[in-house]
C-alpha cells in the first residue's frame, strides 16, 4: 500500500522482483506480459493486446464490483 493506503500494482515486461524486495517497495501484486505469453518475440509484437488483456485481469481482481 502506498502512504494513502492505496494498494500498489506493478506491471512489467517479465518479473524483476519477488518476495521480501516486493514488501521492501511496498508493492501488493505484479503482473507481467510473460506471465501470459511466455515467447519474447511474440510479448514485444504483442504487447498492445497482451497489456489490454493483463488490465482485465488486474480490473477484475482490484476494482469493486459496479453497482447496480
Amino acid at each position: 500500500m502506498d502512504r494513502d493506503g492505496a494498494p500498489v500494482i506493478a506491471v512489467a515486461g517479465r518479473r524483476g522482483l519477488t518476495g521480501e524486495r516486493l514488501r521492501k517497495a511496498r508493492i501488493q501484486a505484479v503482473y507481467a506480459l510473460d506471465d501470459i505469453e511466455p515467447d519474447a518475440e511474440r510479448r514485444v509484437r504483442r504487447a498492445g493486446p497482451l497489456l489490454e488483456q493483463l488490465t482485465v485481469a488486474i480490473a477484475d481482481e482490484w476494482l469493486p464490483a459496479p453497482r447496480r
